[in-house]
């Protein structure tokens, strides 16, 4: 993690000026063709509490 107050896009207008300044790396580790759906796997996912929402 770390912090970066430049701006990567425009905030929702329900958070006014937001920069969301703490940043995370991220690097794919797997793109499958075609693409998965993720709806049909919230259910499996234990880390997702709210499967309704």
């Amino acid at each position: 993690m770390y912090e970066d107050a430049s701006r990567i896009f425009t905030s929702p207008a329900n958070l006014g000026d937001e920069v969301f300044p703490l940043r995370i790396n991220l690097k794919p580790i797997r793109v499958f063709e075609p693409p998965v759906a993720f709806k049909p796997l919230i259910p499996e996912l234990k880390f997702i509490t709210n499967k309704k929402m």
